[in-house]
């Protein structure tokens, strides 16, 4: 026999790898995409709640006078911190951040 024509058993086993790594890549993304939908329903359903009810309107109003009163609401202020370097704050965070924790060497970390 001509060996291009010969299948190896390496070839075959490198097929049967990618063909079930593909399968479970699928098999992810769909049950991801499924939890995904059940949160978004779950997520709607509250947020009707909320936002329809006297208490919901005044709790959202006054989360917004909270986040103006500490400053959130700046420019390119809104969004997670935990994993902010103290060292690339803008200057006016970074004086706030240092009046907050201080020289206090476990919480802040700049030297």
């Amino acid at each position: 026999k001509n060996a291009i024509f010969r299948l190896s058993y390496d070839s075959i086993l490198g097929f049967c790898l990618a063909f079930g790594f593909i399968v479970l890549r699928h098999r992810a993304m769909a049950f991801a995409k499924k939890v995904l939908q059940e949160d978004q329903v779950r997520y709607d359903k509250i947020w009707t709640t909320i936002s329809q009810t006297e208490d919901g309107k005044a709790g959202l109003d006054h989360l917004g006078k909270v986040v103006q009163m500490i400053g959130l609401d700046e420019k390119n202020s809104c969004r997670q911190f935990n994993r902010l370097r103290a060292d690339k704050l803008p200057p006016t965070m970074l004086a706030k951040y240092h009046a907050q924790h201080g020289k206090c060497p476990h919480a802040s970390p700049l030297p």
